[in-house]
């Protein structure tokens, strides 16, 4: 008589593709200011390092059911985040959960009435799993390498806490005087969110 075996959790998961994204992402219907920052910079990274077009679905729209990438990237408390009751940082953090072979959940709770513990998971992936670096304000300062293969994460959560609850930056918040200023000024500003940076500096 044989004996059944488990089948054993893939260590690694496939994002992109020969070109192609492997997953989409799934979020709340209406993103904040600082999620839908993080969801662009999912998008737009994810397509300048790999080639590959991310589509992003809002959760009342999403069908898991559907046909599609195969990968799910739930992103902010959607309901299927809400669901699974994670162990969320409080007041301040974020994690990032490889729940099965089929989703992935970047989440942090609401703080001051933003949703900036999130953008900071969702710089954390890119920065871990994407090797993008922001080192400085504006486009030299934002390092996005090349991956001319297919696009391969380790299934490794991270759960994140900050050693410091509060982080400003002065000047990000302060008086432009023209459009030039107002320009490098929205850069700055979301450089430093993408750094970790609380608003309201």
């Amino acid at each position: 008589v044989a004996a059944g075996v488990a089948a054993e959790t893939p260590e690694t998961m496939t994002l992109v593709r020969d070109g192609k994204a492997c997953f989409r992402i799934v979020t709340v219907d209406r993103p904040s200011r600082e999620l839908q920052q993080g969801l662009d910079d999912l998008v737009r990274f994810t397509r300048e390092s790999t080639g590959a077009k991310v589509e992003t679905v809002p959760e009342s729209k999403f069908d898991p059911a559907a046909g599609g990438a195969p990968i799910n990237l739930h992103v902010g408390l959607t309901d299927y985040v809400k669901k699974r009751n994670l162990d969320l940082p409080r007041p301040y953090g974020f994690l990032i959960h490889f729940a099965d072979d089929k989703n992935i959940v970047i989440a942090g709770g609401r703080a001051e009435g933003a949703d900036f513990n999130t953008l900071d998971g969702i710089s954390c992936f890119l920065e871990t799993f994407l090797g993008v670096r922001f080192l400085m304000p504006g486009e030299l300062g934002t390092h996005v390498p090349c991956h001319e293969g297919d696009w391969v994460v380790p299934r490794r959560d991270i759960r994140h806490i900050p050693d410091c609850f509060v982080r400003k930056l002065a000047g990000v918040h302060g008086q432009a005087y023209g459009p030039k200023e107002r320009v490098q000024q929205a850069g700055s500003f979301a450089w430093a969110l993408r750094s970790g940076v609380t608003p309201g500096a």
